[in-house]
Formats: C-alpha cells, sequence, structure tokens
C-alpha cells in the first residue's frame, strides 16, 4: 500500500519527515508546504535553521548531516522566544 508522509509543522518536523520518507519502500509522496521552500522574505520554517531543506527538481533533498540533518539556529530561537 502506497504511503503518504504529512508534515505541516515547522522546520524539525520538516527535516524528520524527510529522513522518514527516505526510508519507506513504497512512498508514494511527501506533502511539501511548497510555498514556504523558498520564500521571501524567510519565514520561520528557513529561519530557525541554519541551513533550510531545498528543493531540486520537484524533490526535496535528503540532508546528510548527522541526526536528522539539520541545526536550529540559537539566535533565530531567542529572537522569537516567547516571553513569559
Amino acid at each position: 500500500m502506497p504511503v503518504l508522509v504529512h508534515q505541516p509543522y515547522g522546520p524539525i518536523y520538516d527535516a524528520m519527515a524527510v529522513q522518514l520518507a527516505a526510508m519507506i519502500p513504497n512512498l508514494l509522496a511527501v506533502e511539501w508546504p511548497k510555498h514556504y521552500y523558498p520564500v521571501e522574505p524567510a519565514d520561520l520554517r528557513v529561519e530557525l535553521v541554519q541551513e533550510p531543506l531545498t528543493v531540486a527538481q520537484g524533490e526535496v533533498c535528503v540532508p546528510t548531516k548527522p541526526g536528522i540533518g539539520i541545526e536550529l539556529d540559537e539566535s533565530a530561537l531567542q529572537r522569537y522566544a516567547v516571553k513569559q
């Protein structure tokens, strides 16, 4: 049965979903919020990571860095932190 990965939540979940999708032999597609990549001006999906995920020829490029393949931008996290 074909599998469709859905991931509407943000840059960490985006990276996790791409890694998951890359391992599924019967993958049909990954629902990808195409309006997020590339975005001008950049939204949080792009700003919160040091190197945003990329799309080439209609396919999301699977990151090759350790873990899920992304690093968070600590300064961006501080800028958008909700102070209580």
